[in-house]
């Protein structure tokens, strides 16, 4: 018995004439590269337990923009599904963001408050996490930067 099994276009077409063409050598390597990065993650996020995958829908070497690239995401209705994981996998990224504003003064770092919050009442939050919480709460009830800076349309003249 014989099967014949359609796996779509050729990952790369490769002749003599195309491999001496160094725009062409290029634009492959590009696609690859591209190809090893949605790879790659697909698996980090698998590992962290979010959902997510970006897949590469259809590719050309012939063309500058040779990447056609969907995103899919899956979700569980379930009250309280997945949610414990994902917050492990959030919390470090969103503490750090919340360290850079801070430590940068940009008063967008208030923003991620409710959210820190929410994070810390599921357990989730660390002991750093629960400190850039507390200080970017002290600092915004003083009506200061999120650095504890007073701002230059709050200083007094002299």
């Amino acid at each position: 018995m014989q099967w014949t099994v359609d796996l779509g276009p050729p990952m790369l077409r490769l002749t003599q004439e195309k491999r001496e063409d160094a725009a062409f050598r290029q634009r492959a390597i590009t696609v690859l590269r591209q190809w090893i990065i949605y790879d790659r993650l697909t698996l980090m996020r698998y590992h962290q337990g979010m959902p997510v995958l970006d897949g590469i829908t259809r590719w050309r070497t012939d063309y500058p923009h040779a990447l056609e690239v969907r995103t899919w995401q899956r979700w569980d209705a379930r009250p309280g599904a997945n949610i414990a994981p994902l917050c492990l996998t959030i919390a470090p990224m969103l503490v750090n963001l919340g360290m850079h504003l801070q430590w940068q003064d940009d008063w967008a770092a208030y923003k991620l408050v409710s959210i820190l919050e929410w994070i810390d009442a599921q357990g989730h939050l660390d002991p750093i996490g629960q400190g850039l919480l507390e200080g970017l709460c002290g600092t915004q009830a003083r009506g200061v930067g999120p650095a504890g800076v007073v701002p230059e349309s709050h200083r007094e003249s002299k």
